[in-house]
């Protein structure tokens, strides 16, 4: 009857009985396919099941990288870093024109100073980067071109 009261309810994952509550909190730690499954009693013996099938898919990544920077220590472009969401690797190098390797990491923060790590500074003109990433969602990244260091 619709004036019954709820005695009981379970709340399902794929299977797995999560909660008894009649609500809670569930964070999902990975992309998938999931069947959310509610159950209630009523105190007049009536029971209600309903399924929610959800897809989940990794946020889709993205990867900018700029042209230039200006290390002149005025806190604004002072690193070449690039812009990148949802990558699950990352690796950049950073080459002269004679090819010689000046830089490499494989954390986009804070990028690269203009400096070598003994504190030349390194002049103004065109470097090249190699960036190889590959993103959550599967996409992966191979880029590389010239960059413009001025101070």
């Amino acid at each position: 009857a619709a004036s019954d009261n709820v005695v009981s309810v379970e709340w399902s994952i794929n299977g797995e009985l999560l909660s008894n509550a009649a609500e809670f909190d569930f964070t999902f730690e990975a992309e998938g396919e999931y069947a959310i499954v509610a159950s209630v009693i009523s105190d007049g013996g009536c029971t209600a099941t309903d399924t929610l099938a959800l897809i989940l898919r990794p946020y889709a990544s993205t990867l900018f990288v700029p042209n230039c920077f200006t290390p002149n220590f005025d806190g604004l472009n002072d690193f070449f870093t690039v812009k990148a969401e949802h990558l699950s690797s990352f690796e950049m190098m950073i080459f002269n024109r004679w090819g010689e390797q000046l830089f490499q990491t494989t954390s986009i923060q804070p990028g690269w100073k203009g400096f070598s790590e003994n504190g030349y500074s390194y002049p103004d003109g065109t470097y090249v980067y190699v960036i190889k990433a590959i993103g959550k969602d599967g996409q992966v990244y191979d880029r590389s071109g010239s960059l413009m260091l001025m101070r």
